[in-house]
């Protein structure tokens, strides 16, 4: 339009009827599609107007001293055609909301707390609508949860404000009314041996061990299959399991009787999967074709992800141990930090970058394995043990400083884990 693209002109507008309403309450609400479209460049294209639309508002809310409260959200993410892991269907499914409010508003809500609270809880669009029915009030008088005007605020199912109730922690997808092909809380389910040949676990247990033995060098011995510990999966679609279904494989190998490894791997429709000519480190795969409701199917088995659990090793017992294994480094790998020191600082030193565990649930099960008679306390995010305790969630993962020694997730930095390693 013009010598602009179309959301310049929206802000421009917004921007206008602010300052031209400078001290009365106003409700604004705009939709920008700058975002829609699976490029990506349109919306780096727009980075610069929306960077100078917020500087501008916030100077002009903050020189006229109003109370403010700013909402960007969008509806889905671009999942880039990734239909299989579940980065991609949270992609899809999860839509960003970002709050941006005066503090001043925020202290006389006595909101703080409540916000900090609420960003870790499942909320809905029920919830972000009863919100802005109950800031309408904020301008007249305080409205408390108790209030006539609060309880008159009514949607199809329970909803709260978030600026003044704190999100049940126990709320799940059906509460929400969201429909489980769309809800990413669903859980990891144990599948039975019989089940395994059906899913391909043998080809995708044999491919890792394949991988894992074209990084040994050659003074090392090659390494075997211990066992198939367990085999669990989730499935996106409970109503077609072989469309889309994840699969975590825990083994150990035959060389240590510690070792315990847990592979990530993919199966499903071949137009559910992006690029399969495309070759990762561990992207291999393989084609069956099977017949479902009297149609050829071809269903992909893909290995994504190799992730070595233990033996949990510090620096010091990496470079002492005589074990090829133990120092072979993977998609993800679990050490343990010494004391005083940061996951961060301990990922480095192994020249690895730190990251939260991608399947915590896993990682911690593994953890209390190894300490079975400790307890656990907290809430989930850092990992540290600390004498007989294993303490969850005190600080963020990557850069919380332990009483005792964290337990680190360290990832690759390139395809090539020997890259840079002498």
């Amino acid at each position: 339009m013009g010598s602009h693209p179309p959301h310049y002109h929206t802000l421009a507008y917004i921007k206008q009827v602010t300052k031209n309403y400078s001290g009365l309450n106003k409700f604004i609400v705009a939709h920008i599609n700058t975002a829609h479209e699976t490029s990506g460049s349109r919306l780096n294209v727009a980075d610069k107007d929306f960077a100078n639309y917020f500087k501008e508002v916030f100077e002009g809310f903050d020189t006229e001293n109003e109370d403010f409260v700013f909402m960007l959200a969008g509806d889905h993410g671009t999942s880039k055609g990734d239909f299989m892991s579940i980065e991609g269907l949270a992609e899809r499914v999860l839509a960003s909301h970002f709050v941006i409010a005066n503090k001043e508003l925020v202290h006389r809500l006595k909101a703080d707390r409540i916000l900090r609270t609420n960003t870790k809880r499942a909320v809905s669009r029920y919830d972000w609508y009863k919100t802005l029915k109950a800031l309408s009030y904020a301008p007249y008088t305080e409205l408390g949860t108790e209030t006539k005007e609060y309880k008159e605020i009514r949607t199809e199912l329970d909803s709260v404000s978030l600026f003044h109730e704190e999100v049940d922690e126990r709320r799940t997808c059906s509460d929400l009314g969201v429909n489980p092909v769309f809800c990413v809380s669903k859980q990891f389910v144990s599948v039975p041996k019989e089940s395994w040949d059906k899913l391909a676990v043998n080809y995708i247990v044999q491919e890792a061990l394949k991988k894992m033995n074209s990084f040994l060098t050659k003074r090392c011995t090659s390494v075997s299959l211990g066992n198939i510990i367990k085999v669990e999966s989730l499935s996106f679609d409970p109503t077609n399991p072989e469309k889309s279904t994840n699969l975590l494989i825990h083994i150990s190998l035959s060389n240590s009787e510690d070792s315990y490894y847990l592979l990530y791997a993919t199966r499903g429709h071949q137009n559910q999967f992006n690029n399969l000519k495309a070759k990762t480190t561990y992207g291999v795969f393989k084609r069956d074709t099977i017949r479902v409701a009297g149609k050829s199917t071809i269903i992909i088995s893909m290995l994504n992800k190799i992730m070595r659990l233990g033996p949990l090793l510090d620096l010091s017992e990496l470079k002492d141990s005589g074990h090829c294994v133990d120092s072979m480094r993977y998609n993800h790998n679990l050490y343990l930090s010494r004391r005083n020191e940061t996951c961060h600082e301990t990922c480095k030193a192994l020249r690895l970058d730190c990251n939260r565990p991608v399947y915590y649930e896993s990682t911690l099960d593994y953890i209390l394995t190894l300490y079975p008679e400790s307890k656990v306390v907290g809430e989930k995010d850092s990992i540290e043990i600390i004498e007989d305790t294993v303490v969850i969630g005190k600080d963020k993962y990557c850069s919380n400083k332990s009483l005792g020694r964290n337990v680190c997730f360290c990832s690759m930095v390139s395809e090539n884990p020997w890259e840079g390693v002498d």
